[in-house]
């Protein structure tokens, strides 16, 4: 659907760019002057833009030690012996939002909880009843 929308788009900057709007034919090379170059950045200036679509991601629980000990000797043995467990309390309704550095597009990024709610808020939005 995106790559429809896209390539609509580059055929609509292309005629509105360099669309002919005088009777006479076109040169085969005609000279570029300032003139030219501010009407057609102003084209494009009017075209819309699409942000793309941020993708969503849920991040994992963290995990922590069950049990600490200021001594390393002991805190090792406490760690083989106790665990680790999930630490909840880092989920305060917080999304982050970045870009991915290959593609260069928007993530959200949040942890289950608010992830869930994040997710419930947008299914709702797509449907149309968030007025």
């Amino acid at each position: 659907m995106l790559k429809n929308i896209e390539s609509e788009m580059l055929k609509n900057i292309e005629s509105t760019i360099f669309a002919n709007t005088s009777n006479t034919p076109a040169e085969p090379n005609p000279p570029l002057t300032m003139d030219m170059l501010r009407e057609t950045m102003q084209k494009v200036a009017a075209l819309p833009v699409v942000p793309p679509i941020p993708q969503l991601m849920q991040m994992p629980w963290p995990k922590r030690q069950a049990r600490t000990h200021r001594k390393q000797r002991v805190n090792k043995k406490w760690a083989k012996k106790y665990g680790n467990i999930i630490d909840t309390s880092v989920d305060t309704g917080e999304c982050y939002m970045f870009r991915e550095f290959l593609y260069d597009k928007p993530v959200i990024a949040a942890y289950p909880w608010s992830f869930e709610k994040l997710r419930h808020a947008l299914s709702i939005l797509e449907k149309g009843g968030g007025d």
